[in-house]
Order: C-alpha cells, then structure tokens, then sequence
C-alpha cells in the first residue's frame, strides 16, 4: 500500500459482539490496513466491513400507510390477478405485467410475475399465500390491476390505479447504499396484529435480498438478520387498520456474518486499498470457531487499525 500514512488506533472490543470504529469525518481514507488480535478468543474469528453509516445510525424517515383493511388476507390460498379493463392484454411487444409479493404459510418471502389477461383472472402457481404485501404494475395499463383470493367469496387485497405503478409500496429512490449491514425499524404507534415489514434490496453481488422485520410495539426496535448493501423497497404486510398511519424510522443494524468483506483469524491482517471512497466506518462482529455464530469479545481482545490516504 503505497498511500500516506494518516495515523492508526488500537480498538478494544471488550464486551461487543458488534460495533462501528470512526475512520475520521475531516479526511476519509483511502485505504486500511487492520490486524486483528484475539487472545481471549483463541479460537474466534473478527468479520469487518467499511460502510458510509454506523450500527444505529438512522437512515430513512416516512409514514406507513397500512393498504389493508377488514384483515381480509389469503391465509392460506391461492391468489388471482385481473384487470378491469380487456384492454389490458400482455404481449411481447408492449408488457402488461403485475408483481406481487408476499408471505407464505411457512413464513416464507416471496413474489410472482403475472401476465395480465384483460379481465380474465390469472391464477398464482401457489396455494399457501399468508399474507399479500404489495404489488407492482409493469407497464401502462386502461384499468385498475387487482390481486384476489376466494373464500366464499372474492376479496380484493390489493388494486392499483391507472397512472399509479404500486400498492402498498414505499420505494426507496435512489437506492440506500449501508455496505452489507442488516437494518432496524420502529414504529411511533401500536401496531395491530400480525405487523410484518418486508424489505428488499441487494447485497453486494447484485442478488435480491429480502427480510421480514416484524414489529411489536411502538417505538421498539425490530432488527433484522440479512446484511443488505443497498435498500431499494419498503413493503408493509398484515391486517392493519387503515386508520393507523404511524410514523417509521429505519435504521442501519449490525454486520451479519455474511455481509462481512474480511473474515479475520487471530493474528489475521486485511489490507483494503482504493474501496473507501464513501466510507466513514468500518463495521464488525465477533464470531465463534464456526465462522457463523455471534460471540462477545474478551478481556484482551482488540484491533489495530492503521489508515492510509
């Protein structure tokens, strides 16, 4: 590394399982070099990873609009997707598409591309959607887009407005970039039952990553356990009153095993050179022999850190 030395710290980690280690806010460096030293924890492992945020810090601030009321939710069937318009034909030349996403029975994420038909129904490929989360329109379209299931009955879950592209959506543009960190959110109300909030987003590959953070109570952290390199997607499911609109705040969580960049032995040294153009912190998490389990540091156990730009 050939930059210019900016000075260095040793960090003890005494105590944490996880923790963010300023890099400086006048001069951001342009590289790293961290050592990593365990002697309390002979058999651990020290995960780090450089992000423009710190565990804790808030990122995003808005109103979550509950799109559901009278709890009507699939619990467990099939869901269909029409238009109320025949104009609303998808062809190769000109997309008319809707995607859903969703919870299945097993507590599961997922979504589903449907072609739209005018107004004949198309049906999901599943019979175990939980809840419905939300749906997207691809494409323009003459008439409303709706999402059902039938249970005695046929019960809107979610419909979507011509000249309107989502449902019970709040997206994040531009993405959010926090560097392989999972996220928390509270809430400034109760929630009522069953109060589930999806993101979605990528890691560092390009990948979709989705979790499900569910809240309890009002202004109680829900923290979840994927790492995210960018948020792109907020999705809010359960049966919610649609009187309740409370405040949200989102915030950056902490490094997970698989969001971490250097996964460090005792005496293990990572040099990074050129990647911290944005980065303000450098992020960890004490882990166990197993690479995977969080562990809490020693008594002796601690970092050295030297910056260079």
């Amino acid at each position: 590394m050939s930059y210019v030395r900016l000075g260095g710290k040793v960090v003890p980690l005494e105590g944490t399982d996880t923790g963010s280690i300023s890099l400086g806010q006048d001069i951001l460096p342009r590289g790293i070099q961290a050592q990593v030293v365990l002697p309390s924890t002979p058999s651990g492992y020290l995960g780090l990873a450089p992000s423009r945020y710190a565990e804790g810090e808030s990122i995003a601030t808005g109103i979550i609009e509950w799109p559901f009321d009278g709890g009507y939710q699939p619990r467990g069937a099939r869901i269909y997707v029409a238009s109320t318009s025949d104009a609303d034909v998808h062809k190769p030349y000109e997309e008319k598409k809707a995607k859903v996403w969703g919870i299945d029975t097993s507590g599961n994420v997922r979504s589903e591309e449907f072609e739209l038909n005018g107004t004949t129904s198309v049906e999901s490929a599943y019979d175990d959607w939980d809840y419905l989360c939300g749906m997207e329109a691809i494409g323009e379209r003459e008439g409303y887009v709706e999402a059902y299931y039938v249970s005695g009955g046929n019960y809107t879950v979610a419909r979507i407005y011509p000249g309107e592209d989502s449902f019970g959506l709040i997206r994040v543009d531009p993405p959010l970039v926090i560097g392989s960190l999972s996220v928390k959110i509270t809430l400034s109300a109760n929630p009522d039952t069953d109060s589930n909030i999806l993101i979605v987003g990528k890691d560092i590959f390009g990948n979709e990553v989705t979790d499900v953070l569910t809240v309890t109570t009002a202004e109680t952290e829900a923290e979840g356990a994927k790492a995210f390199y960018q948020v792109e997607k907020i999705f809010t499911c359960g049966n919610q009153s649609v009187v309740t609109k409370p405040d949200f705040e989102l915030f950056v969580g902490a490094l997970t095993p698989d969001g971490a960049w250097a996964l460090l032995s005792p005496g293990g040294t990572w040099e990074a050179a050129g990647t911290l153009v944005s980065a303000r912190y450098l992020n960890y998490v004490v882990l166990a022999s197993d690479q995977t389990t969080p562990t809490t540091a020693g008594a002796n156990d601690r970092l050295l850190l030297e910056l260079f730009g």
